[in-house]
Protein backbone atom coordinates (compact mmCIF):
# COMPACT_ATOMS: atom_id res chain seq x y z
CA UNK A 1 0.00 0.00 0.00
CA UNK A 2 2.96 2.22 0.74
CA UNK A 3 4.57 1.79 -2.18
CA UNK A 4 1.41 2.44 -4.28
CA UNK A 5 0.84 5.56 -2.75
CA UNK A 6 4.21 6.99 -2.95
CA UNK A 7 4.42 6.24 -6.63
CA UNK A 8 1.41 8.42 -6.95
CA UNK A 9 2.60 11.17 -4.95
CA UNK A 10 4.22 14.63 -6.08
CA UNK A 11 4.26 16.31 -3.43
CA UNK A 12 7.57 17.56 -1.38
CA UNK A 13 6.88 16.13 1.69
CA UNK A 14 4.98 13.11 2.39
CA UNK A 15 2.82 12.76 6.30
CA UNK A 16 2.07 9.17 7.38
CA UNK A 17 -0.33 8.41 9.48
CA UNK A 18 -2.05 5.16 10.82
CA UNK A 19 -5.46 5.50 10.28
CA UNK A 20 -6.81 5.32 13.63
CA UNK A 21 -5.00 8.29 15.31
CA UNK A 22 -6.41 11.27 16.35
CA UNK A 23 -4.88 14.44 15.82
CA UNK A 24 -5.71 17.44 18.43
CA UNK A 25 -7.16 21.06 16.81
CA UNK A 26 -3.99 22.78 17.56
CA UNK A 27 -1.91 19.66 15.72
CA UNK A 28 -1.57 21.49 12.30
CA UNK A 29 -0.61 24.90 13.54
CA UNK A 30 1.91 23.35 15.73
CA UNK A 31 3.06 21.27 12.94
CA UNK A 32 3.83 24.53 10.61
CA UNK A 33 5.33 26.75 13.50
CA UNK A 34 7.27 24.21 14.45
CA UNK A 35 8.48 22.38 10.80
CA UNK A 36 11.63 24.26 9.68
CA UNK A 37 12.95 21.94 6.46
CA UNK A 38 15.86 21.08 7.56
CA UNK A 39 15.84 17.35 7.55
CA UNK A 40 14.70 14.99 5.28
CA UNK A 41 12.90 12.37 7.43
CA UNK A 42 11.13 13.81 10.76
CA UNK A 43 9.78 11.47 13.51
CA UNK A 44 6.99 13.00 15.35
CA UNK A 45 5.38 11.90 18.82
CA UNK A 46 2.65 9.72 19.65
CA UNK A 47 0.81 8.71 22.68
CA UNK A 48 -1.67 6.13 23.57
CA UNK A 49 -5.25 6.77 24.35
CA UNK A 50 -6.44 5.70 28.11
CA UNK A 51 -9.39 4.52 29.31
CA UNK A 52 -8.31 1.66 31.86
CA UNK A 53 -5.72 1.35 34.02
CA UNK A 54 -4.09 -1.34 32.09
CA UNK A 55 -4.02 1.11 29.29
CA UNK A 56 -2.25 3.55 31.32
CA UNK A 57 0.59 0.80 32.15
CA UNK A 58 0.57 -0.11 28.61
CA UNK A 59 1.09 3.65 27.72
CA UNK A 60 3.39 4.70 30.51
CA UNK A 61 5.87 1.76 28.86
CA UNK A 62 5.17 3.24 25.66
CA UNK A 63 7.00 6.75 26.63
CA UNK A 64 10.05 4.74 27.55
CA UNK A 65 10.35 3.83 23.66
CA UNK A 66 9.48 7.68 22.70
CA UNK A 67 12.27 8.92 25.40
CA UNK A 68 14.52 6.33 23.56
CA UNK A 69 13.48 7.71 20.04
CA UNK A 70 13.73 11.17 21.05
CA UNK A 71 17.75 11.06 22.43
CA UNK A 72 18.60 8.94 20.01
CA UNK A 73 17.76 11.19 17.76
CA UNK A 74 19.35 14.03 19.63
CA UNK A 75 22.44 12.28 19.36
CA UNK A 76 22.61 12.10 15.47
CA UNK A 77 22.06 8.05 15.69
CA UNK A 78 18.51 7.34 15.76
CA UNK A 79 17.39 3.76 16.99
CA UNK A 80 13.47 4.08 16.25
CA UNK A 81 10.34 5.20 14.62
CA UNK A 82 7.01 4.88 14.27
CA UNK A 83 5.02 4.03 11.21
CA UNK A 84 1.90 5.80 12.97
CA UNK A 85 3.32 9.57 12.79
CA UNK A 86 6.17 9.91 10.28
CA UNK A 87 6.90 12.91 7.85
CA UNK A 88 9.61 12.94 5.01
CA UNK A 89 10.63 14.24 1.90
CA UNK A 90 9.44 11.94 -1.22
CA UNK A 91 12.72 12.55 -3.69
CA UNK A 92 14.67 10.33 -1.36
CA UNK A 93 12.20 7.58 -1.72
CA UNK A 94 13.73 5.89 -5.05
CA UNK A 95 14.68 2.37 -4.78
CA UNK A 96 13.40 2.03 -1.38
CA UNK A 97 11.23 -0.93 -2.85
CA UNK A 98 14.70 -2.59 -3.64
CA UNK A 99 14.83 -3.07 0.42
CA UNK A 100 14.76 -6.72 1.63
CA UNK A 101 13.80 -6.16 4.98
CA UNK A 102 10.61 -4.89 4.14
CA UNK A 103 8.59 -8.71 4.52
CA UNK A 104 11.30 -10.37 7.24
CA UNK A 105 8.67 -8.86 10.05
CA UNK A 106 5.17 -8.87 11.32
CA UNK A 107 5.35 -4.71 11.53
CA UNK A 108 8.28 -3.28 9.95
CA UNK A 109 8.05 -0.29 7.54
CA UNK A 110 8.79 2.20 9.81
CA UNK A 111 12.20 0.43 10.22
CA UNK A 112 12.81 -0.12 6.69
CA UNK A 113 11.95 3.61 6.19
CA UNK A 114 13.95 4.64 9.08
CA UNK A 115 16.97 2.77 7.77
CA UNK A 116 16.36 3.64 4.21
CA UNK A 117 17.53 7.36 5.72
CA UNK A 118 19.91 6.76 7.30
CA UNK A 119 21.70 4.67 5.30
CA UNK A 120 21.72 7.73 2.91
CA UNK A 121 22.95 9.70 5.35
CA UNK A 122 20.58 12.00 5.57
CA UNK A 123 19.48 14.55 8.32
CA UNK A 124 16.71 12.76 10.72
CA UNK A 125 14.99 15.08 13.04
CA UNK A 126 12.08 14.90 15.42
CA UNK A 127 9.57 17.41 16.51
CA UNK A 128 8.12 17.20 19.78
CA UNK A 129 5.35 19.74 20.92
CA UNK A 130 2.25 19.40 23.36
CA UNK A 131 -0.28 20.18 20.40
CA UNK A 132 1.54 17.97 18.07
CA UNK A 133 0.97 14.40 19.62
CA UNK A 134 -1.25 12.25 18.09
CA UNK A 135 -2.99 9.56 19.98
CA UNK A 136 -3.49 6.21 18.67
CA UNK A 137 -5.88 3.48 19.98
CA UNK A 138 -3.87 1.42 23.10
CA UNK A 139 -4.53 -2.91 23.35
CA UNK A 140 -7.43 -3.83 25.50
CA UNK A 141 -5.46 -7.52 26.82
CA UNK A 142 -2.07 -8.17 27.78
CA UNK A 143 -1.61 -10.67 25.43
CA UNK A 144 -2.78 -7.99 22.31
CA UNK A 145 -0.18 -5.66 24.00
CA UNK A 146 2.66 -8.77 24.21
CA UNK A 147 1.92 -9.49 20.39
CA UNK A 148 2.43 -5.96 19.47
CA UNK A 149 5.31 -5.32 21.25
CA UNK A 150 6.95 -9.02 20.36
CA UNK A 151 6.76 -7.94 16.83
CA UNK A 152 8.57 -4.45 17.29
CA UNK A 153 10.99 -6.22 19.08
CA UNK A 154 11.80 -9.03 16.49
CA UNK A 155 12.87 -5.96 14.26
CA UNK A 156 15.90 -6.33 16.20
CA UNK A 157 17.25 -9.71 14.98
CA UNK A 158 18.11 -8.97 11.91
CA UNK A 159 20.36 -6.10 13.04
CA UNK A 160 21.80 -7.83 15.80
CA UNK A 161 25.47 -6.06 15.30
CA UNK A 162 23.52 -2.79 14.82
CA UNK A 163 23.46 0.34 16.94
CA UNK A 164 20.01 -0.77 16.95
CA UNK A 165 20.77 -4.28 18.25
CA UNK A 166 23.80 -3.43 20.73
CA UNK A 167 21.39 -0.98 22.55
CA UNK A 168 18.60 -3.41 23.03
CA UNK A 169 21.22 -5.87 24.06
CA UNK A 170 22.05 -3.26 26.93
CA UNK A 171 18.95 -2.39 28.01
CA UNK A 172 18.03 -6.28 28.63
CA UNK A 173 21.82 -7.09 29.99
CA UNK A 174 21.31 -3.75 32.33
CA UNK A 175 17.51 -5.13 33.33
CA UNK A 176 19.12 -8.80 34.21
CA UNK A 177 21.21 -6.76 36.45
CA UNK A 178 18.75 -5.28 38.35
CA UNK A 179 17.47 -8.96 38.82
CA UNK A 180 20.49 -10.51 40.11
CA UNK A 181 20.95 -7.26 42.25
CA UNK A 182 17.73 -7.76 43.71
CA UNK A 183 18.00 -11.11 44.42
CA UNK A 184 21.49 -10.72 45.96
CA UNK A 185 19.99 -7.77 48.22
CA UNK A 186 17.47 -10.15 49.26
CA UNK A 187 19.08 -13.12 49.83
CA UNK A 188 22.72 -12.88 50.41
CA UNK A 189 24.38 -12.56 53.69
CA UNK A 190 27.36 -10.78 52.51
CA UNK A 191 27.00 -6.43 53.68
CA UNK A 192 29.20 -5.95 50.60
CA UNK A 193 27.24 -7.11 47.86
CA UNK A 194 24.15 -6.08 50.18
CA UNK A 195 25.36 -2.81 49.77
CA UNK A 196 26.28 -3.22 45.89
CA UNK A 197 23.47 -4.40 44.91
CA UNK A 198 21.07 -1.81 46.84
CA UNK A 199 23.06 0.76 45.59
CA UNK A 200 22.95 -0.53 41.81
CA UNK A 201 18.75 -0.44 42.79
CA UNK A 202 18.22 2.70 43.39
CA UNK A 203 20.72 4.41 40.83
CA UNK A 204 18.60 2.70 37.99
CA UNK A 205 14.95 3.12 39.44
CA UNK A 206 16.16 7.39 39.95
CA UNK A 207 18.10 7.71 36.75
CA UNK A 208 14.74 5.88 34.72
CA UNK A 209 12.33 7.58 36.28
CA UNK A 210 13.96 11.23 35.84
CA UNK A 211 14.50 10.07 32.28
CA UNK A 212 11.01 9.25 32.11
CA UNK A 213 9.53 12.88 33.00
CA UNK A 214 10.30 14.75 29.91
CA UNK A 215 8.21 12.85 27.76
CA UNK A 216 5.37 12.67 30.28
CA UNK A 217 5.51 16.45 30.70
CA UNK A 218 5.28 17.23 26.71
CA UNK A 219 2.39 14.83 26.50
CA UNK A 220 0.68 16.41 29.57
CA UNK A 221 0.43 12.79 31.44
CA UNK A 222 2.68 14.17 34.67
CA UNK A 223 0.49 13.78 36.69
CA UNK A 224 0.64 9.80 36.35
CA UNK A 225 4.24 9.09 37.44
CA UNK A 226 3.31 7.28 39.93
CA UNK A 227 2.35 4.42 37.75
CA UNK A 228 6.36 4.16 37.06
CA UNK A 229 7.18 3.14 41.01
CA UNK A 230 4.00 0.42 40.00
CA UNK A 231 6.17 -0.88 36.88
CA UNK A 232 9.65 -0.67 38.66
CA UNK A 233 9.27 -4.59 39.81
CA UNK A 234 7.45 -6.24 36.52
CA UNK A 235 9.69 -3.98 33.44
CA UNK A 236 12.99 -6.25 34.00
CA UNK A 237 11.06 -9.35 33.96
CA UNK A 238 8.84 -8.28 30.84
CA UNK A 239 12.08 -6.60 28.65
CA UNK A 240 14.08 -10.05 28.94
CA UNK A 241 10.79 -12.33 28.14
CA UNK A 242 10.28 -9.85 25.08
CA UNK A 243 13.25 -10.04 24.18
CA UNK A 244 14.37 -13.27 24.16
CA UNK A 245 11.44 -14.48 22.61
CA UNK A 246 11.85 -12.48 19.30
CA UNK A 247 14.73 -14.04 18.72
CA UNK A 248 12.58 -17.20 17.34
CA UNK A 249 9.19 -15.27 17.39
CA UNK A 250 7.91 -12.61 14.64
CA UNK A 251 5.16 -12.23 16.14
CA UNK A 252 1.46 -12.32 15.09
CA UNK A 253 0.60 -10.27 12.05
CA UNK A 254 -1.32 -7.72 12.02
Amino acid sequence: ALLTAWNKIQATYILQLDADVRLTNKWYTALRKAFDHDAALYILPIKFEINTFIQKLFAFEFASLSMLTISSVGLNNPLLANGAHLMYERRYLDQIDKRKDWMQTASGDDMSILHHFKEQNLTINTIISRDLFCETKSKDTLKEFMQQRLRWASKTRYNLFSIQGITSLFIILSNALFIICAFCFLCSKSHILMNASLTYILVKIIADFIYFLPILNQSQRLNQWWLYFILVPLYPIYVIYIGILSMFSLGNWK
